[in-house]
């Protein structure tokens, strides 16, 4: 497993054109190994952001089903629980790690294959 120094390195970009990339190289990356690669144990992706954080009373509820804080500009409340469900299925995993006013970190785990 390789680790990337965490601070100073803030990649900039437009989601859906990110979601792409990651998309593209996941895809290439399991055409590639053929059904024969390793994935040396687990892969992960960690995402933070600088925004607000997420309070110790939300923390705990922003995977259930139809939690948002986002209600007002239209959140459904189903992106993470949808995303952790997929993850599941899949042996995988997301979590966070955050406190109120200091961003958050999101990290989406997947097991060797």
């Amino acid at each position: 497993m390789k680790h990337y120094a965490p601070a100073g390195n803030f990649a900039y970009g437009n989601a859906s054109e990110l979601k792409q990339v990651f998309l593209t190289v996941i895809t290439n990356a399991l055409d590639a190994m053929d059904d024969t690669g390793d994935a040396c144990g687990e892969s992960f992706v960690k995402i933070n952001d600088t925004g607000g954080g997420i309070s110790a009373e939300q923390i705990n509820r922003i995977f259930d089903p139809f939690f948002s804080t986002k209600a007002e500009r239209g959140g459904t409340g189903l992106g993470l629980s949808i995303s952790k469900k997929i993850l599941a299925d899949l042996n995988g995993d997301i979590t966070v790690a955050s406190e109120s006013g200091t961003g958050a970190t999101f990290t989406v785990t997947l097991p060797k294959a």
